[in-house]
């Protein structure tokens, strides 16, 4: 199983690659944020399930760029990383790729949520093809560096927007009143 999440992972940074700092379509957004929840583990998910998101992945990326398959003199825009070359890094690379890895599947959680409630937010969208282009470049912890320090501003930003996605269409949460007093004598739970 932990080696389709691992080519799962490849392809989501492929498909980075392909876009090449493009902006995706809807759907291929789509794709790229269930494919990071897959990866994250969440869910008991099944190999079926895994490989068929693998499968969607290559093919929105072969979409991208569909005569890059055949050409005589690869570029490697599209080649999906190898999940050893991050566990083969030196120790700060792999603890800041993996860190990075692990806060983009996170995010994508929460960004899924809101996109079906009706909410994005551009910057947030871009950053998670930005990150994964970072996870499969050849870069030291200089280069990381900023990458995770916007990382942990796009985690605030996303949920500030997964806040007010909430309480937009569900309401602002309140204090509900217990029929039992919790222990301490309080009745409300905060």
């Amino acid at each position: 199983m932990e080696n389709l999440r691992d080519e799962l992972t490849g392809a989501l940074v492929g498909l980075a690659r392909a876009l090449n700092g493009d902006r995706p379509d809807p759907e291929t957004h789509k794709i790229m944020l269930q494919g990071l929840f897959a990866v994250t583990g969440f869910l008991p998910l099944s190999e079926t399930v895994i490989a068929e998101q693998i499968q969607a992945v290559m093919g929105k990326k072969n979409a991208l760029i569909p005569n890059c398959l055949n050409c005589a003199s690869p570029c490697g825009r599209t080649l999906n990383y190898n999940m050893d070359q991050l566990r083969n890094s030196e120790e700060p690379v792999r603890s800041l790729k993996t860190v990075l890895l692990t806060g983009l599947c996170q995010m994508s959680a929460y960004v899924y949520h809101v996109m079906t409630l009706g909410y994005s937010d551009t910057a947030l969208d871009d950053f998670f093809y930005e990150g994964l282009f970072a996870v499969g470049e050849n870069w030291n912890q200089e280069f990381l560096l900023p990458v995770i320090l916007k990382l942990g501003n796009m985690q605030i930003k996303c949920l500030d927007l997964f806040e007010k996605a909430n309480s937009d269409v569900y309401g602002h949460p309140v204090a509900a009143v217990l029929p039992f007093p919790l222990p301490g004598g309080d009745d409300t739970l905060k």
